[in-house]
């Protein structure tokens, strides 16, 4: 209706102007837009009234049917337009946080920054070989094309140098406040609750992938010994907790609007799983934590504990993987593999506590050993556990059933196949020595 509303507009404003094609006072002013710093300059103030560069160039392809504008002149008012569309960036973000007056502005000098480039090329190879189309009457056609080849050349130029601009936005919005947290839903989009709804489920999809991220690391950090990252594990964590807040927040104003049944299953699952989620970046830090410990008081584990830990390690490591997949693609077939892993990973824990019972009657390690191992292989054990929330609640949600999570897992350990096929697999992969 909006594209109709802008053609029909258009065949408006082509009628009312074609009979100034014989007025002399209109060619008269036209002439002054021989002028390439007034065209530009009438381009920019034009669009920053209007507020808009397509209705702005209408405008202009309306006035190509006197007959009186000619692409010389066209070409620095089109430039002009697309710098004057800044102004509804730059409005937005009157009051706005660090990044969003950094995104008006990243628009702003992307503009300015192609102008500066290509007007004065323009010109340039204008002077050295003498474009014929220059002096040529364009028409409606012609402004379109001028436009699109002037965008296409603007996004090749500053594409490579996409870094460059990015620092140099950083340097002219400055951060004032320093603890300043990154605002991660504009709650205008509540207007459009089908929008909002993509928006938190990439928002989540990426909570999910920094939770995640995070409880790898701690799984390397594990098998190296290495904790050089542990500063990037806790800020990790606490950007977790960030998007939980704001989610979870905002998940419920989403609930409150006009949503269709299909959106509603998908914030339910949302809602169920941001715990969860926020629970695995929690035992990134208390394995963290654990190996911290470690260090501090010179404990290492003997060989064969070792061996074992990276055994476990191996299975929590490939179940968040696939519940990370199947979360983000909704992919029902990665997720009926979670389950079997996580009982695997439950059997894993137990056996490790027994062969360390064994190892402490043989005077081979010492309780203090004994309390670190137990908070490792919880920490361990427990992530696997949201993982398989995670996978459990992807398969529900796709089959539209209740959110009876306990029945469910229930229903798949004791009667279904495929699970004791994958259990038993997933057995051998990950067998002790």
């Amino acid at each position: 209706m909006g594209f109709a509303v802008l053609i029909v507009g258009m065949e408006y404003m082509t009628a009312a102007v074609s009979g100034l094609s014989e007025n002399e006072a209109f060619t008269n002013i036209l002439t002054i837009f021989n002028n390439p710093l007034l065209g530009l300059l009438a381009g920019i103030v034009l669009t920053m009234i209007i507020q808009s560069s397509a209705a702005s160039i209408g405008i202009l392809q309306s006035l190509t049917t006197t007959g009186a504008i000619t692409f010389g002149m066209a070409v620095p008012i089109i430039v002009g337009q697309n710098i004057g569309t800044c102004i509804t960036a730059v409005l937005s973000s009157i009051g706005a946080n660090t990044n969003a007056k950094r995104t008006a502005m990243a628009h702003l000098m992307f503009n300015i920054l192609s102008a500066v480039v290509l007007l004065p090329l323009y010109f340039l190879v204008n002077w050295i070989f003498k474009l014929s189309f220059t002096d040529s009457v364009t028409n409606m056609f012609g402004v379109a094309a001028v436009h699109t080849i002037y965008k296409i050349l603007s996004v090749l130029i500053f594409w490579p140098c996409a870094k460059l601009l990015e620092k140099l936005v950083t340097k002219l919005v400055k951060t004032k406040n320093k603890n300043e947290k990154t605002t991660l839903i504009d709650e205008r989009i509540l207007n459009t609750p089908a929008v909002a709804v993509i928006r938190c489920r990439e928002l989540s999809i990426n909570m999910n992938r920094y939770a995640c991220d995070g409880m790898r690391m701690a799984l390397d950090a594990l098998s190296t010994g290495d904790l050089s990252k542990a500063k990037e594990i806790r800020e990790f964590e606490e950007t977790v907790d960030h998007y939980e807040d704001e989610l979870g927040s905002f998940l419920i104003k989403v609930s409150g609007t006009n949503i269709t049944k299909k959106d509603s299953a998908v914030i339910t699952e949302m809602m169920h799983l941001l715990s969860d989620i926020e629970r695995i970046s929690d035992h990134s830090v208390d394995l963290l934590k654990s190996l911290e410990e470690m260090k501090t008081k010179k404990i290492e584990f003997s060989d064969a504990a070792k061996k074992e830990l990276a055994v476990m390690a191996g299975a929590v490591r490939e179940i968040l993987d696939m519940s990370e997949v199947c979360f983000a693609k909704n992919d029902v077939t990665v997720a009926s593999e979670v389950e079997p892993l996580e009982q695997v990973v439950d059997y894993l824990k137990e056996e490790l506590k027994r062969r360390h019972v064994i190892r402490l009657q043989n005077s081979q390690c010492t309780m203090e050993h004994g309390f670190v191992l137990s908070d490792i292989l919880t920490s361990l054990e427990r992530v696997s556990d949201h993982c398989s929330n995670i996978a459990g609640c992807v398969i529900e949600v796709s089959g539209h059933e209740s959110m009876d999570m306990h029945d469910y897992l229930r229903g798949v350990k004791t009667d279904d196949a495929h699970f004791k096929e994958a259990y038993n697999s997933y057995m051998e992969k990950y067998t002790l020595e």
